[in-house]
């Protein structure tokens, strides 16, 4: 199970990487801080630093939703038995595995979904090869 979950989570986290590409093509020149704001948020909302447990509701929501919550989890439950959340107590160890790859299939269609519109727009605003001089 430790070697699908983590080949899965390469991939999650190859896509992620596409999908903030495509953001920081449209964006203005603070891109660079892009990756180490969603760096920081995910590691308070999928269960790094706190478990989701402790997180007010609405972030416990927010943390349910990212795949690599389940990822997390599944790494946890491999490598010492247990879990950190009482809130995933109920899912299944197949049933963490198929989160985690169905959620890095849906991921995929998503990234390059997002990629291929955000180069579309870049392309059209001029934004590709643009000399900022900045």
């Amino acid at each position: 199970m430790f070697v699908a979950v983590s080949l899965c989570c390469a991939a999650i986290l190859s896509f992620l990487g596409i999908l903030l590409g495509g953001i920081t093509l449209i964006t203005a020149r603070h891109s660079v801080y892009i990756g180490e704001a969603v760096a920081g948020a995910l590691h308070l909302l999928y269960g790094v630093v706190f478990p989701l447990d402790v997180l007010p509701v609405w972030l416990w929501w927010i943390g349910q939703a990212i795949p690599l919550t389940y990822w997390l989890e599944a790494i946890r439950r491999s490598l010492i038995g247990i879990g950190s959340s009482r809130a995933l107590d109920g899912l299944s160890n197949g049933a963490l595995l198929a989160v985690v790859a169905g959620s890095s299939i849906a991921l995929a269609f998503l990234a390059f979904y997002v990629c291929g519109l955000a180069e579309r727009r870049a392309r059209d605003r001029g934004l590709i090869g643009l000399q900022t001089m900045y």
